[in-house]
């Protein structure tokens, strides 16, 4: 029989006429993987004095009360922001308030929604809402996103729909009836007033 002959990590082996080769596997050293454990984020701390950052998302003018610092905090318009001392956001939350739950305003700082996160959901779809763009939908979308709105919004869009139909800027009948089908409103009553 013929001899093996050793070549590297593989020996050739040639039986009559046949060569077979069997790889040996080769002995590889290895050093322990360490995983370092995630780095915590640190929650920031907020004083009570600290101004947070809010955005309108009720059209004309809203007036908030501060509970804890009876500061009278004003938005001019849909879209307009002002900064709220984190001590009435807090009291407004613990009362569960509409200002906070429907929303009538929106909170901005990511941190304090990132600890409140009842309020992140809410907030993060009205956030997410442009009115305006909704008014330029096709109607079948407009319906479809209309039904989806929180209920603080829902005013908002009857006043600034009944707004756009006086100055002519609405004027698809069939968006002021799926309006006036899906909020029970008569913005009809406004077509050539």
């Amino acid at each position: 029989m013929p001899r093996a002959k050793k070549v590297d990590t593989e020996t050739a082996e040639i039986v009559e006429g046949t060569a077979t080769v069997t790889t040996t596997p080769a002995i590889v050293e290895s050093t322990p993987v360490v995983e370092k454990p995630a780095a915590k984020k640190t929650r920031r701390k907020f004083a009570q004095d600290d101004p947070i950052l809010c955005r309108s998302v009720t059209y004309g003018e809203l007036l908030l009360p501060g509970k804890k610092s009876k500061l009278l905090y004003t938005f001019a318009n849909y879209g307009d922001t002002t900064e709220v001392e984190f001590q009435d956001l807090q009291a407004l939350r613990s009362t569960k308030s509409k200002y906070l739950n429907m929303p009538y305003f929106v909170i901005e700082d990511e941190e304090l929604l990132e600890q409140w996160p009842e309020m992140k959901a809410i907030h993060d779809k009205a956030a997410l809402v442009d009115i305006n763009a909704i008014f330029k939908m096709p109607v079948a979308q407009m319906k479809k996103r209309l039904k989806e709105l929180p209920a603080g919004m829902r005013e908002t869009v009857k006043n600034m729909a009944s707004e756009k139909i006086q100055n002519g800027s609405l004027d698809s009948i069939a968006k002021i009836n799926a309006i006036d089908e899906i909020y029970n409103t008569n913005l009809k009553f406004y077509i050539n007033n």
